[in-house]
């Protein structure tokens, strides 16, 4: 059944042609609006999707949606897709054409690595605030498919085991560990008694340092870097749940403790 979806998704995939129309943008999404169906490879997006470490584990459920919410962009040679220093938007494929990744070091651009049919980058900007850490230039015109935050959100949201506030506070009685996954520039109210804080930046590279014979309620503010958090942890078989509004759902109800 994905296999049909997979071939029928060129037809249906939403489409734009980046490189020629970059200031069209809509008024209520912000994004290049669509302008015309572009032939896509969808096999071999599918692969480069299974490929990743973020996406690996997705069911194939939710696979589906990821390629329903997909936008297809044309590019041109020497274009900029991604710049370091600036904020993540999408993450990206490359279904055709060849780019070039690069950072500045000691004030000069250094090349990094190169980019070709299949490859994916840029999906730190679905799980994290941070700025870009490198530039990707196209060297060739190419189709890229993309995905943006907000679809990631729709896709992940199935994965979440979501707890009304009363319910976390229970769980953490019952012998529940906090986990706060708030940036330290997001932090706006205090933490949690008995709270484990591992910002959402680091989270990746640190998910070693917990238990996961332990269940973790993981909080934000409001519930959506802590959901992100909870497809991560989940992703590489940790017990999570989520708090449903964060900790302003939770102060709003009293049930801060």
């Amino acid at each position: 059944m994905i296999k049909d979806k997979i071939y029928n998704l060129a037809g249906n995939i939403r489409t734009a042609v980046a490189g020629c129309v970059d200031n069209v943008k809509s008024k209520v999404s912000g994004k290049i609006d669509a302008v015309r169906k572009i032939p896509v490879d969808m096999e071999l997006v599918m692969s480069a999707i299974r490929k990743n470490d973020l996406f690996r584990d997705i069911p194939t459920e939710n696979i589906s949606k990821m390629l329903d919410a997909m936008e297809v962009v044309t590019t041109r040679a020497d274009q900029v897709i991604i710049r370091e220093g600036q904020e993540g938007d999408f993450y990206y494929i490359l279904a055709d054409g060849n780019a070039v990744v690069s950072r500045k070091i000691a004030g000069k651009s250094e090349q990094l690595a190169v980019l070709g049919k299949g490859s994916a980058f840029g999906e730190e900007a679905l799980i994290s605030n941070d700025p870009r850490s490198a530039t990707v230039t196209m060297t060739s015109n190419g189709v890229l498919a993309r995905l943006s935050k907000e679809a990631f959100d729709l896709v992940k949201e199935p994965l979440v085991n979501w707890l009304s506030p009363r319910e976390a506070v229970q769980k953490v009685r019952e012998g529940a560990t906090w986990l706060d996954v708030r940036n330290k520039n997001d932090a706006t109210s205090e933490q949690l008694a008995g709270s484990r804080a591992i910002p959402m930046s680091e989270l990746r590279k640190r998910l070693g340092e917990l238990d996961k014979a332990t269940m973790y309620v993981a909080y934000c503010e409001n519930g959506r870097i802590s959901s992100t958090a909870s497809f991560l942890m989940r992703q590489s078989g940790y017990n999570v749940v989520v708090v449903r509004g964060g900790l302003r759902r939770m102060k709003a109800v009293g049930n801060k403790t």
